[in-house]
Formats: C-alpha cells, structure tokens, sequence
C-alpha cells in the first residue's frame, strides 16, 4: 500500500460464519459475518521512514485460522542539499548567491558580520548573503548553517580574500619597513617644503610628520590637487608609495600618489594682544589665530610692537580666568618663550627690543613668546624668568676687584669689556675662597656683589653695594660675566687657548698673603698660590727665602736653592726672563732645570747673571706640556729677582 493509503478493501468466500481480528493500528469492518463477504481494514497513513505492516487473522470453528497481512510503503527521508559547501569570493565583494535542494522546510542562520535572506523556506529555493567590504589585510571567514527537522545541520563557508589596497600604517612603521615595491600608506601633516612645487613635473618634495614620527615624501604626485603650488606647512596629506632609503634616511620613494588632501586654514580665535599699541583696548587687540602646530597655540603674525608693553586676553575684554601676563614685571627676549599666569596677579610683558614679532600665545603649556618674523615657535628657547631690568649700568666702565694677590682691594685687579650687554673679564685666575665685586668706573660710588659663594654653572643676582662672592671651585683661570641689563653673574672655566700664555711673578708687591717678609725668611721647600698658580720656594741648606719691601726683590737662596715654576694645560715653558735685584750679585749662577733639579734643559743652561737690575733671558727647546720646571742656583752666591716672566707656548 501508499505510504498515504488509510483503508483497503478484502473479499473472502465461506459458507460457514466468521469472524475478524486486526492487529495493532488497524481496524476491520465488520469484525464477523457468514458466507461471502467483504471486510474493510483501516489504519494511518504511515509518517514513518520505515515501511508498516497490519494482520487480519479470520477465524472459523473447526477450521484453521486464515491470515491476510498487509505492508504500507514508508514514508519520504526529508533531505537539505547545498550546491556547494564552500566558497570564495575577492575582497571588495559584499554579496553571494546559494542554490538548495530540498524536500522539507529548512531555515538559515548566519555567523556574525553576514545576513541571509530570504532565511527560512520550504523545498528548492536560492539565498543571498550580504557583507561589507573586507578593508583588512587578513581574510574572513563567514558561515551559514542550515537546518531542517529530521535533517543533519548543513554548513556553507564562505571565505573573503584579504583586501588588496595599500596598507594604511603609522610613520614611524613606515620608516621602519625594508625598502621594497609595496606600496603603503600613511597621513600626516606637512612640517616642511623640501622642493617647492615643480609645474612642469607636477610634483613636490614634503616632509610628513604624524603622531609617531616624520619622513621625507619625495617628489610626491600633487595630480588631483587644486593649486599645488600653494601646497604649505601645516595642509593634511593621506599618500600612497613605496619605502626607499637615501642617504641612511627613510623617505617615500618618488611618485607617490595624492589619495586626499586638506589645506589648512588658519581661524581667528577669541584671544588677542592688548597693550599700548592699541592704548590698552580703545582700538580692538590684535586677533589671533589658530596654528596647525597644535590645537591650543595661536598666534599673530607681524605685530609692531613699536613702545610699552602688552598681555593677552580673550574677547577684548578684562576677564581674569582669560587675562595672562608674566609672574613678575620684567622684560622678555626675542626667540624665548617664557611662563604666564592668569588673573589679575599678573604682569605685563615687555621686549627688550622693540619691533615687530610674530606672537606666540601657547595655551596648552601657558608660555609667551616673541619670534622674529618666519621663525617657527619650535624654535624658542626657555628664556627662564622674565629680565627686571637694572638702568644706567651701561652708563659706565667696569672693573673686577677682589683680594687678588698683588691687589688686595686697593685697584681694579682687570678692566671689563664691554661685548653686547655683558661686562666680561676673560682669563682671570682664581684661587679658592678669593673674593671680588664688580665696580664702576674705578672708585666704591657704584659697585655690584653678591653675599654668596660662586662657582662655573650657576646665574647669580647682584645688588647695589651687595656683599664679596667668594670662589669656591678649583683653582685655575675662568671668564666672568656681568649683565650691564639686569645684573645678573655667571662664570665659565676659560677655554685653552693658542695664544702664548705669559705669567709674571713680581716682588712690587708681596706675592702673596702668607709669603714670608724680610727677615721672617723660610728655611723649608714651601707651596704657594700666587696669581692662580702653583709655586714652589726651596732655599739652600741653611738659607732662607723671603720677599723684601725695602727694594722689592725676592731672595732664594744660594747653590741648590730653587724656584719651581707652574705649569700650564696644554702648554710647555718656552722662555724665562729674569729682572735682578738692584743690589744683587753680580756672580751667581741660574739655570732652568728639570723638575727634579738633575740636569738643566736644552737651551736652559746656567749663565752668570752679572749685572744688578738687568733682564737674563733663557729660549728652551727641550720643555714639555704641563710639566713644571726649576729655576735653580748652581753657585755659592744669594740669588734675587724684582720679576720673573714666564712664556708658555
């Protein structure tokens, strides 16, 4: 039978009476009789996928049972068929169409990212999946399953090819990839012209800067672009080329193509400069604009800021959270920039030189800075704190004086010069604890100090009449610097320097505090620092050294007494001269010795000095750099000297 037949008719012959059982899931009408008949059996139509069958087992007294069996057919497996399990389809598609086969209803569900439609159906039928664009630089995968009762899920994969276009990548990546023929790309803002605009090329040479780094965009392809000419600092470019290498520097290689482009645009903002040159706001204050440097720098180009002074407020008017001025009133240079606050505590700014400038208001960092025209705000220097500016130094001449030896207070030790708005004493030799000021035009009326020990890497403040600065650093020669704007000091370690040094030992004066006087001789080798150097005195056995202030003469010693003489950095003693005493003897013997007194130097043998206050002069060849030397007696007589004058080369 059908697997959809629900009844079917049996005949039988008798000639006696019957009955008639079925079996589970039929029925038999009727159930008994006598003679010829029919009986119909009744059952289901069979949902099964297998085949059915029904008995009717016919009995009748006497005899044996007759049995009639019946078979339904099974009923159809639902089945789901794809016509096909996987797919590919390129990176910029974004549909797919999918034909089935089917004998049942079904449903589609989709992975994440892709939508079907239509998603259920009933037998054959296509369905559409929809995506985006794969912009990424890996494939995806997507997949749609489909299910049916009865049936084992069917799964369709779709993959998407990775996308093909240039790989947008940071700057400091690009600079980092090897050279090559991918093509990458990259967006940023133009910090420089490296070529201008080539029109019969139609190219230009940029360097790009983003948040990681910056490269050099050769020769790059303005097609596109309007006005290419007018491409400048600041214009936004997305660029598309290959990584090259010039010059041990990464760069775009030449001929990389334009894929968008935004010209900056500078924007009035709500801050302005206010001072005298708009009489303080009876005029509007000089507008100022936004930078494409960062969001919260502005400026105002060509500003002549020809007298006075000036600040920066917002919206023409005198609001404090919006008013900015320097901490303390004081005057600024050109290319520094220095710290603001805001509110009615602060001070108006003044150059120290008037003219026009290009304004700088830096508000993310509360900074103020005056640059010459076309000079980038990146290039100002910390100014540190404002110049209060001190008036009439440069009024005067200027001298340094201190307890230098020789001086001790009574004369300018070293005339200033003057170089721009400094004051400046160069190669002076200090000792530790030495004090000294600066004063004016040689007497006490005016002089500058400063109540502070001073060293080399430090700025001072020094006040009218202020107290001594005592050096506290290592002995040797140092360049001193005096502000003739606001008095300010600092102190640098002199350079060596080419030039001959020439250091002279007089007996005009005592050589030094402690150096023995007159009959208060010493009889033992001792060390001095005179003049900011070392020197050595050893008399012979059983004299003495000692400076004498009737004829100003210093007496050494007689044969084996000696002088050592100093020594100077990167310099070898080329010539000793010496000034005799004006009662000195006329037989004794000096020579220029090695440091340990053995033997005497090539061109530093012993001569008689046989004439009272007479120069005697020894040429060396045979010294070397920083090395110290002896001027030593080899006869049995008392040497002296008015001055001794040492040439270093």
């Amino acid at each position: 039978m059908a697997v959809d037949a629900t009844s079917y008719e049996l005949s039988l012959t008798a000639n006696c009476p019957w009955t008639a059982t079925a079996s589970e899931g039929a029925t038999v009408d009727p159930a008994s009789g006598e003679g010829d008949g029919k009986v119909t059996i009744s059952f289901a139509a069979n949902s099964a996928y297998e085949p059915k069958t029904y008995t009717v087992i016919f009995k009748v007294e006497g005899l044996d049972d007759q049995t009639f069996t019946l078979t339904q057919a099974a009923a159809p497996r639902p089945f789901v068929t794809l016509a096909k399990a996987t797919d590919e389809v390129a990176a910029d598609a974004t549909s797919y169409e999918l034909a089935l086969t089917a004998n049942c209803a079904w449903s589609a569900t989709a992975s994440n990212g892709v939508t079907v439609t239509p998603a259920s159906g009933e037998g054959d039928g296509k369905v559409t999946l929809s995506f985006a664009e794969n912009e990424t630089y890996e494939q995806v995968t997507y997949t749609v399953t489909f299910k049916a009762a009865d049936v084992e899920d069917q799964v369709f994969t779709l993959t998407q090819g990775a996308s093909e276009k240039p790989r947008a990548i940071t700057i400091a990546e690009f600079n980092a990839l090897p050279d090559g023929s991918t093509v990458y790309e990259i967006s940023g803002t133009i910090t420089g012209i490296y070529q201008a605009y080539n029109s019969q090329y139609g190219n230009i040479s940029v360097y790009l800067k983003d948040a990681t780094a910056q490269t050099l965009v050769y020769r790059m392809d303005c097609k596109g672009i309007d006005e290419p000419a007018k491409i400048a600092e600041g214009d936004k470019v997305t660029v598309q080329g290959t990584k090259t290498t010039y010059s041990n520097a990464a760069q775009m290689a030449q001929g990389g193509k334009v894929i968008s482009y935004e010209k900056f645009v500078a924007q009035p903002t709500e801050w302005g400069v206010v001072g005298d040159l708009n009489s303080w706001g009876d005029t509007k204050d000089v507008v100022m604009y936004t930078t494409w440097h960062t969001e919260k720098l502005y400026v105002a180009y060509n500003v002549n800021i020809a007298s006075g002074a000036f600040k920066i407020r917002a919206n023409n008017a005198w609001n404090d959270a919006k008013n900015y001025g320097l901490s303390v009133a004081g005057n600024v240079y050109a290319n520094s920039y220095y710290s603001l606050i805001n509110g009615n505590g602060s001070q108006n700014i003044t150059p120290m030189a008037y003219g026009k400038y290009d304004v700088y208001f830096d508000l993310a960092k509360n900074r103020i800075a005056l640059m010459t025209p076309g000079k980038p705000y990146s290039e100002a220097e910390n100014g540190g704190n404002p110049v209060v500016v001190v008036t009439g130094l440069k009024d005067h001449s200027w001298g340094l004086i201190g307890n230098f030896p020789g001086n001790s207070w009574s004369s300018d030790y070293a005339k200033m010069e003057v170089d721009g708005d400094w004051a400046v004493a160069k190669n002076i030799p200090l000792t530790k604890n030495l004090e000294f000021k600066f004063r004016a035009d040689g007497a006490w009326t005016l002089d500058y100090g400063s109540d502070c020990n001073v060293n080399v890497g430090t700025t001072y403040t020094c006040s009218k009449g202020g107290g001594n600065m005592k050096f506290i650093g290592e002995d040797g020669n140092y360049n001193l610097y005096f502000s003739l704007v606001d008095a300010k000091f600092y102190m640098e370690k002199a350079a060596a320097t080419s030039e001959p040094v020439t250091i002279v030992l007089s007996a005009a004066t005592r050589p030094c505090a402690d150096f023995p006087n007159t009959s208060a001789g010493v009889t033992t080798k001792t060390t001095y620092t005179i003049g900011g150097y070392q020197w050595t005195f050893s008399p012979s056995s059983g004299n003495k050294f000692s400076w004498y202030d009737d004829n100003d003469y210093i007496l050494w010693g007689k044969q084996g007494g000696y002088i050592l003489m100093p020594a100077v950095e990167g310099k070898k003693l080329t010539k000793v001269t010496i000034l005799t005493g004006k009662s000195a003897s006329t037989s004794v013997n000096v020579g220029v010795y090695n440091e340990a007194g053995t033997s005497a130097v090539s061109g530093g043998t012993a001569k008689v000095l046989n004439a009272k206050n007479a120069e005697f002069s020894w040429t060396l060849t045979g010294t070397a750099n920083n090395t110290k030397y002896q001027l030593r007696v080899t006869s049995a007589h008392n040497a002296q000297l008015q001055k001794l004058t040492l040439v270093y080369e």
